[in-house]
């Protein structure tokens, strides 16, 4: 890796048909001195929107998120590195938060909270807000791991940046569905088959729902809470059948 500016920040964007969304993201990170873009062969017009605001555009074909991700940060020259998505934005109060959080250089990872918004409102409750993710680190030692709600690989003492990222989550139900139906199909490819068990299928999504909506209290969130806990939920059902269904195909291709 080249020479890094210690004290310089990178946004890392990755994005595929993300017109909607992008130019709202890109402007709220304007204030970062690299904004780096790695894009998976869009057909829309999100590619014509990050060229007026960045140079450092790649493409990179789509193989797995922590990939696409681990991709950007190599590209990247600056010391720290901020990862955010098309859908998320930074308010002035966080993107304040952020530089002191690099001028005190006292942690090299930093969880920043999300909050959620979906079908116009809020989720503050069903432990959705706060919804911890490490969005920010030092450029150096770090890998991301998982499949679909990916994780960065970093043995180091990390630090909480209390102000949230705005997650602007779903354009609507159908677009939850859908992107429901792509990640389960991500799980599903990268599973321990040893670890799944029947059982799954019924528990983990009717616990999910009885433990976010009553326990946690989603149900405060309203019919917006109720619908987003019941699509959450039918995505981890998603994500137990589709397992199931990759196991019975190969013990049926070895019979």
């Amino acid at each position: 890796m080249a020479y890094l500016k210690k004290q310089t920040l990178s946004a890392v964007i990755i994005t595929k048909n993300e017109e909607d969304y992008i130019a709202g993201c890109l402007e709220t990170v304007s204030w970062v001195d690299e904004i780096i873009v790695i894009d998976d062969n869009s057909s829309d017009k999100t590619l014509e929107i990050c060229k007026r605001h960045t140079s450092n555009i790649y493409t990179n074909k789509f193989s797995s998120f922590p990939e696409q991700r681990n991709f950007g940060n190599a590209k990247s020259s600056c010391g720290w590195i901020l990862s955010i998505d098309a859908d998320e934005r930074i308010s002035e109060k966080l993107k304040n938060k952020i530089l002191e959080a690099i001028k005190n250089n006292e942690n090299d990872v930093f969880f920043i909270p999300h909050k959620n918004l979906f079908l116009g409102k809020w989720m503050r409750h069903g432990g959705w807000s706060p919804d911890w993710h490490i969005r920010l680190f030092k450029n150096k030692g770090v890998a991301w791991s998982g499949a679909t709600h990916e994780k960065v690989l970093l043995n180091t003492k990390a630090g909480k940046i209390h102000e949230p990222i705005l997650h602007l989550s779903h354009r609507n139900i159908y677009d939850q569905v859908k992107k429901s139906n792509f990640y389960s199909s991500l799980e599903a490819q990268n599973f321990n088959k040893d670890k799944f068990s029947n059982a799954d299928l019924i528990f983990k999504p009717l616990w999910l729902f009885f433990n976010r909506f009553f326990l946690r209290f989603g149900f405060l969130d309203g019919i917006a809470g109720l619908i987003f806990n019941i699509l959450v939920s039918y995505y981890v059902f998603l994500g137990e059948a589709k397992k199931w269904e990759a196991i019975r195909k190969n013990e049926n291709n070895r019979d």
